[in-house]
């Protein structure tokens, strides 16, 4: 598993690219502009970060905090609520030069998680990026990396998207303000709606809310 991590953030590029086979493996890696010059700008934090993330894999895994105080880095456990996720599969958040990133691994194909977050964008936009009152958003990822044999029938998947704190926005299914049965009413149409068009369902757990701004934010479409 670490060989994955060898490679997370060493090339990046403006656009997406499926490479060929190289040493038996299959190779798919996709970053936005943005992305790729924030790595320029920053090349020695992002790769102390991916030498951190590789050599403490099997802690961060289980839950650890690393730092190196030096370059003011940290990688932090993140999880959406008290839904854990898979324990094979690592989740963190990455606190370097002033941003806050959230790293995930993930079983699915690259292509199909573009695909994903592709349909979801043009679903809302068609819904005039607004559904009863709340505005809507899709957390796109910023990068997205995957690495895997060619006989395999599974793909992991790394993607990073920006970290949302939970002091400004609350997962939907945790959200219990002023705003609480509109938006659960929201979100089940929503959901009813995405899986019409073949997208990942729009449940509470895929959602955040920022009450001040009545925006929903889906992610893991």
């Amino acid at each position: 598993m670490p060989r994955l991590l060898l490679h997370f953030m060493r090339k990046l590029r403006g656009r997406m690219l499926n490479l060929k086979n190289e040493q038996n493996q299959t190779r798919f890696m996709a970053s936005t502009p943005e992305f790729k010059q924030t790595v320029r700008d920053n090349r020695g934090h992002f790769t102390a970060v991916r030498k951190m993330i590789d050599s403490e894999y099997s802690r961060l895994l289980n839950g650890a905090t690393i730092t190196d105080k030096a370059l003011g880095i940290t990688l932090s456990p993140a999880t959406t609520g008290p839904n854990k996720g898979a324990n094979n599969l690592i989740a963190l958040r990455i606190d370097a030069f002033g941003k806050s990133y959230f790293l995930k691994e993930d079983l699915s194909n690259p292509k199909s998680i573009i695909k994903r977050y592709a349909k979801a964008e043009r679903a809302i936009r068609v819904l005039g990026n607004t559904y009863r009152g709340f505005n809507l958003k899709v957390i796109k990822p910023h990068f997205i990396y995957s690495k895997r044999r060619p006989d395999s029938t599974v793909s992991r998947t790394i993607l990073v998207t920006d970290f949302f704190d939970a002091s400004k926005v609350a997962l939907v299914e945790d959200y219990k303000g002023k705003d609480f049965r509109d938006l659960r009413v929201a979100i089940e149409e929503l959901g009813n709606k995405f899986s019409a068009l073949d997208i990942h369902e729009s449940s509470g757990i895929n959602s955040f809310y920022d009450e001040a701004t009545k925006t929903i934010y889906l992610f893991d479409v």
